[in-house]
């Protein structure tokens, strides 16, 4: 699927509890008038940002897309959306952010953000099975081919027999399909059907019509269809799938 233009009611009521995806604007003169654990709990980690339209989607998409059941093993995969691993940490949930490897950051042109992650993990280090979920938040099209495809592999391998890797992927409307341009400085259009079936693991969720690499994928029909969709600041949708190992 790609995410819709107008988000969810259900959505809109999870971003209003949780403050995202933007935080909230708290102001200081109040907090006299509140008790410290209401003030507290009013405090949220999420911080303004660039990315802030497409998330008020992504955020509550992937989390209830992955399911999540009492205490989850997650990977959170990327170094940005610091943010969202902490509401999912702070749920009882033990998140590891990680990459392909240590040195693995994608396109330098990217600035850093208030919501980076400062601790990345290799994936190459993480046990096999071990995790319940794995999640990419617009994360696997900003790093280089070869980052991707290894990603993807170590990823499957992280995976527990029946867990899920939940992603939204980035379709930038100035790349190939939709131009002669390969890249921009955010990343590049990824074949989802490859990245898919290199993983060995199976789609469950996601309209092959919507995704890029698919015969059933038209970029005429999604560029005739453009009004439905939801784009951000950049000229992008966002694909979004569920792969169960």
């Amino acid at each position: 699927m790609l995410a819709p233009r107008h988000i969810p009611p259900d959505f809109i009521k999870w971003n209003a509890a949780h403050g995202a995806p933007a935080g909230r604007q708290m102001v200081p003169q109040l907090r006299p008038y509140f008790a410290a654990k209401t003030w507290s709990a009013l405090q949220t980690p999420f911080r303004a940002s660039a990315t802030a339209r497409c998330r008020s989607f992504e955020y509550p998409w992937i989390f209830y897309e992955a399911g999540l059941q009492g205490r989850a093993k997650l990977v959170h995969i990327g170094d940005r959306d610091a943010g969202f691993r902490t509401l999912l940490s702070r749920k009882g949930h033990d998140v590891v952010a990680a990459l392909p490897s240590a040195k693995a950051t994608g396109h330098a042109a990217l600035p850093c953000e208030a919501d980076c992650i400062s601790t990345i993990d290799p994936l190459e280090s993480l046990p096999s099975g071990g995790f319940d979920a794995c999640y990419a938040i617009s994360a696997i099209e900003r790093l280089e081919p070869k980052e991707q495809l290894v990603l993807i592999k170590e990823v499957a391998r992280c995976l527990r027999p029946g867990g899920l890797f939940v992603a939204t992927i980035s379709l930038f409307l100035n790349l190939i399909p939709f131009s002669k341009r390969a890249a921009n400085p955010y990343g590049c259009n990824i074949n989802v059907r490859e990245l898919i079936e290199k993983s060995g693991m199976h789609l469950v969720r996601g309209d092959r019509s919507l995704l890029n690499g698919y015969d059933a994928f038209d970029p005429l029909t999604v560029l005739g269809q453009i009004d439905q969709y939801l784009i951000g600041d950049y000229p992008a949708l966002k694909q979004c799938i569920v792969l169960r190992r």
